[in-house]
């Protein structure tokens, strides 16, 4: 049902990890207010603790929000990077591995 809707309507899902503070955006956008209500919190009174969020959450604009998610894919494109190097680095270890294998197999063979 999920894929027919995201056809039908051209949607794109995107899926973070779940709690991971550079990859996720809702972790970024939680970590704001809590900082902010820390910050403010005088009282340690609840109902003033739901004031201070509410006022948070009325002055929070799209910007806020667009740029948690611009955080997220220059890392996402940072890790990208990063996995593609690694994995050039791995091929060419994996290389020198075989060649080293193969003389240390013709060493030993002469050996005998």
């Amino acid at each position: 049902m999920v894929r027919w809707g995201t056809k039908q309507f051209d949607i794109e899902i995107v899926r973070f990890p779940v709690h991971h503070c550079l990859l996720n955006p809702i972790e970024m956008c939680w970590a704001e207010p809590k900082r902010s209500v820390r910050d403010q919190n005088t009282t340690f009174k609840l109902k003033d603790v739901e004031k201070l969020i509410w006022n948070w959450f009325n002055s929070c604009d799209s910007t806020f929000i667009s740029n948690c998610i611009d955080h997220v894919q220059v890392y996402e494109e940072n890790f990208k990077k990063a996995d593609q190097y690694i994995e050039q680095i791995e091929s060419e270890l994996n290389d020198d591995d075989s060649i080293d294998m193969d003389s240390d197999l013709i060493e030993d063979e002469d050996e005998d």
